[in-house]
C-alpha cells in the first residue's frame, strides 16, 4: 500500500480547512462545507455535503446559484 490519501478525503481535508469552525454552531463540518458560496474555487463543484437533510449539497447549490445571499443563513 502507498500510503496516499484518497482523492475524496484529499478534497474534503482541504475544504475543511479552509471553511469549518466547530465553534460557531452553524453545523457539522459537512453542512458547513454544503453552504460554501466560494464558487470560484475549483473544488466547489465536488465538495461534499450531507447526503439528507436541509443541507444536502443539491438543495443547498439550487439556492445559491439562484440566490447567493442565501447560502450562509441557518436552514439554507
Amino acid at each position: 500500500m502507498s500510503g496516499r490519501q484518497s482523492l475524496r478525503k484529499a478534497i474534503d481535508a482541504t475544504c475543511k480547512s479552509c471553511i469549518y469552525d466547530e465553534l460557531s454552531g452553524l453545523g457539522t463540518w459537512r453542512e458547513q462545507i454544503a453552504r460554501c458560496t466560494c464558487t470560484d474555487c475549483p473544488l466547489w463543484p465536488v465538495r461534499t455535503g450531507p447526503e439528507a437533510g436541509p443541507y444536502r449539497r443539491a438543495i443547498v447549490d439550487e439556492i445559491i446559484r439562484h440566490d447567493p445571499g442565501r447560502a450562509h443563513l441557518n436552514g439554507a
